[in-house]
């Protein structure tokens, strides 16, 4: 893996972890790893290794798909309302709310 793509993925673990409201230290402890070595990942000084980068986003609550997500959209404002559903306690009601509003918006040029 190049460097900028480490940077950008390290970023992103950051993002989510600060999103989560947890420090390097909360996850550091979830994952049996120092805050010191968190810090190093997170600020691209250190590869991750598979297993680290599974345990840091499950202890961040982060599904990989949705992490996986951003990197495909270039478009910030979308990630940023993916990662507020994905942080949501009330994740499940705002899928529906979304989905009756694109399904009306499809019926409605149907209609039209």
């Amino acid at each position: 893996m190049n460097p900028k793509q480490i940077h950008k993925i390290s970023k992103h673990v950051a993002r989510y972890r600060k999103k989560a409201k947890l420090s390097q230290q909360d996850v550091a402890d979830k994952v049996g790893l120092s805050q010191h070595h968190i810090g190093l990942l997170e600020n691209g000084q250190r590869q991750w290794t598979l297993e680290t980068f599974i345990k840091v986003t499950s202890a961040i609550g982060i599904d990989l798909t949705t992490f996986f997500l951003a990197f495909e959209q270039e478009d910030e404002d979308l990630n940023q309302l993916i990662q507020n559903i994905e942080h949501s306690s009330q994740k499940e009601v705002f899928i529906k709310a979304f989905n009756e509003i694109l399904k009306a918006s499809e019926e409605n040029k149907k209609a039209n």
